[in-house]
């Protein structure tokens, strides 16, 4: 993912009045100039760490919870298989 540029709103009195509001709402915001939409301004989520693409502890547990989650319920090698067929890349197993 590309890095998310920052604009500090500090000392800007409009930009800072839309960024107290979004904070506030926790909802995104849709921006507009000369009646076309530009942007939209989505609020980073409170208690949340403000980095783009940190995981909390929590959401790491959950997504560590769900690995192996298709044991036993999808053939793996038959998957490949069928995905390389549809890619017209039928290639021979690997020799072990």
């Amino acid at each position: 993912m590309a890095a998310v540029a920052k604009v500090d709103a500090t000392d800007v009195p409009d930009l800072r009045r839309i960024a107290e509001e979004i904070r506030d709402r926790q909802e995104p915001v849709m921006l507009r100039l000369d009646g076309q939409d530009v942007a939209i301004i989505t609020p980073v989520p409170l208690g949340e760490p403000h980095a783009v693409g940190v995981l909390t502890r929590d959401q790491l547990e959950i997504l560590m919870s769900a690995a192996g989650g298709w044991r036993d319920i999808v053939d793996t090698e038959l998957l490949k298989e069928e995905l390389r067929r549809a890619q017209g890349q039928d290639m021979r197993p690997l020799e072990t």
